[in-house]
C-alpha cells in the first residue's frame, strides 16, 4: 500500500508527487522519491511516515529526468529510454542540440522524452551534423551559384548535403547539391 495508504501527503496537502520507494537490505531504513514544483516542508510527513512504516525515512527529492531514470519506460523508438539502461550522467539538453539538425517543427513534443524534457538522445549525433554543417552555407545566406546565378538560402538537408535556395528570378525555391 506504500505511501498512498498512509494518506500522509493528500491529508497535509503537500505540493509533491511520490512515485517510488525502496527499503535497504536490512529494512531499517525507507527512501521515497518525489517531484515537486516548489519547496516542500515534510517535516511533519516524515514523523507521520516514520510512525507508519516504524523505520528511518528518507525523502529524497528529484529531477524529472532523474524521475524517469528511475521509473524507465519506453521512448518512441521503441527502445528502453537511454537514462534507465545505459546513461549515467544527465545532462542538460540545449536547444541548439535539435536546431542544429533541423529538428524544430510545429510539433516539438516529438523531440520530448518521458521526463518532458529535450531527448537526451539528441545530443548523440549531434558533433557529427555540427562538422557537417561547417561546410554548408547559413540559412538566409546570399550564394552565388556556378552559372552565376544569385538566390537566398531558404533550407538545408545536412545529410545529404542539399541546398534549398530561393533564386532571385523564381518565386519557387530549388534544391541544389553544396558543390553546386
Amino acid at each position: 500500500r506504500g505511501i498512498e495508504g498512509c494518506g500522509c501527503v493528500t491529508d497535509e496537502k503537500l505540493p509533491m508527487e511520490v512515485f517510488a520507494s525502496r527499503n535497504d537490505f536490512k529494512g531499517k531504513i525507507t527512501s521515497f522519491f518525489f517531484v515537486s514544483t516548489e519547496k516542500v516542508d515534510f517535516r511533519e510527513l516524515l514523523k507521520a511516515l516514520a510512525r507508519r512504516f516504524k523505520t528511518r525515512i528518507h525523502l529524497q527529492r528529484v529531477g524529472t529526468r532523474d524521475r524517469a531514470k528511475i521509473v524507465g519506460g519506453f521512448g518512441t523508438c521503441g527502445r528502453e529510454v537511454c537514462c534507465t539502461n545505459f546513461k549515467v550522467e544527465l545532462d542538460s539538453v540545449p536547444l541548439d542540440a535539435a536546431r542544429d539538425q533541423n529538428l524544430i517543427t510545429k510539433n516539438n513534443s516529438k523531440l520530448m522524452g518521458l521526463c518532458g524534457k529535450l531527448k537526451c538522445c539528441l545530443m548523440y549525433e549531434l558533433p557529427h551534423y555540427r562538422e557537417m554543417r561547417k561546410f554548408l552555407p547559413h540559412i538566409r545566406q546570399m550564394i552565388t551559384l556556378q552559372d552565376g546565378q544569385v538566390g537566398r538560402v531558404v533550407e538545408l538537408d545536412i545529410l545529404n548535403k542539399r541546398v534549398k535556395i530561393l533564386l532571385d528570378d523564381a518565386d519557387i525555391a530549388e534544391v541544389f547539391d553544396v558543390d553546386e
